[in-house]
Formats: structure tokens, C-alpha cells, sequence
């Protein structure tokens, strides 16, 4: 239980941290995020942290940060990289492939489908392989205004811990993607829920993106 958490809390594309559009043929987008993960669960209910590492209350949680690269492959399809970082659970490390494709575009709506997929490890007290991690993910996009973009990202975790069977949660993000008419940056906060067993985690994220 303990493990399958941290590796929802610290795998890549908890947050989306990008548009629903993919990245235009040829243009190389480099995005820094910042995260936070936090257990709803009551901590007089979770008196183990062994069981629910994140079971703090809304007001403590676990920091992450993440840094992505993605370039644009042809028209309506993207790929990148992601490597993230949970500091202080372990020092936990994530690195995952990230390809996104367009299935539905019209003037102001864009539907893309992604499929994260990427390994989890512990850095302390010594390197150790944690498992792996997929999130099918559909990325919903509606353009409010010419610089503002509506991204809603339904998800699918697929959790391969190692030594336990595979596990399934269930997530969703939303947030504004504040950007400029060429697209040549952005910011983009967001909010989110991930839903595993009898335990939802809170998702706050910050990502900044700058492209050529």
C-alpha cells in the first residue's frame, strides 16, 4: 500500500502540465513544474504512516518537482520526456516517455490522447527500482480567448509496484493555460484528485513552458 501511494504521488503526468494541442512540427517546448501531493484522509484515521505516507492533512503533503521536454513530431503529434523528483519520501526519481496524438480538432476544441509510461526508483539510502508506471490520458482542451486555454485531463494509472500485483486509480486534472497568441510560452496552474481504494490525494501543480 505504502509504495503503490508514493508512486501514484510521484509518477509523471499526475499534473498534465501541457497543452491539449500538440506541439508544433519542428518546435521544441521545455516545461518546469512544481507540485504538490496531499492525502484527504483524516490523520487520526491513518495513525500508521506506514500504511499512507501522504496521510497528513491538506495543509502537509509532498513536495515534487518535474521537468519536461517535448517536440513536435508531425502535425497533431507530439513526444517528449519527463523526469520528476519527490524529495524527502525516499527521494524518489521518476522518468517516463510522454507521446501525445491529436484525435479531434475544431476552432476553439482540441482532443488529444497520451500514453505516460516511465519507471519509478529510490535514491536513498541507495539507488533501488520501485516499479513502473502508464497513464492512458485524455486531454480536453477549449479555447476561452486567443491566450487562454481550458485543459481538463481524465486519466487512467496503471501501477506495477514491484513485488505486488498491478493496481488501477483513477484521476483528473483541470486548469487555465495562460499563454500568448504564438504560443511561445505559457503558465498553467492546476487542481486535481487521484483516486485509489478507500484513499483520494489532493494534486495542486504549477508549471511554467517556454518553446522556440
Amino acid at each position: 500500500m505504502k509504495r503503490v501511494l508514493l508512486l501514484l504521488a510521484s509518477s509523471a503526468c499526475a499534473t498534465s502540465a501541457q497543452s491539449a494541442r500538440p506541439v508544433d512540427p519542428g518546435t521544441t517546448e521545455v516545461t518546469v513544474s512544481l507540485g504538490r501531493a496531499a492525502s484527504l484522509k483524516e490523520p487520526s484515521r491513518s495513525p500508521s504512516g506506514e500504511s499512507d505516507p501522504l496521510a497528513k492533512g491538506v495543509a502537509e503533503g509532498a513536495w515534487t518537482g518535474e521537468l519536461m521536454i517535448r517536440h513536435g513530431m508531425t502535425d497533431g503529434f507530439d513526444g517528449g520526456l519527463r523526469l520528476g523528483r519527490m524529495p524527502g519520501l525516499g527521494g524518489l526519481s521518476v522518468a517516463a516517455v510522454d507521446l501525445k496524438v491529436r484525435v479531434v480538432r475544431s476552432p476553439r476544441v482540441v482532443v488529444s490522447l497520451g500514453g505516460p509510461a516511465g519507471i519509478v526508483w529510490e535514491e536513498t539510502p541507495g539507488p533501488s527500482y520501485l516499479g513502473a508506471v502508464a497513464v492512458p490520458t485524455l486531454y480536453l482542451g477549449m479555447e476561452v480567448s486567443p491566450t487562454v486555454e481550458l485543459v481538463a485531463a481524465p486519466k487512467l494509472h496503471l501501477i506495477f509496484a514491484r513485488g505486488e500485483a498491478m493496481e488501477q486509480a483513477w484521476g483528473l486534472t483541470i486548469g487555465p493555460r495562460f499563454t500568448e497568441p504564438r504560443r511561445r510560452w505559457a503558465v498553467h496552474p492546476e487542481l486535481g484528485i487521484t483516486r485509489f481504494a478507500d484513499t483520494t490525494l489532493l494534486l495542486l501543480g504549477f508549471s511554467v513552458s517556454a518553446g522556440d
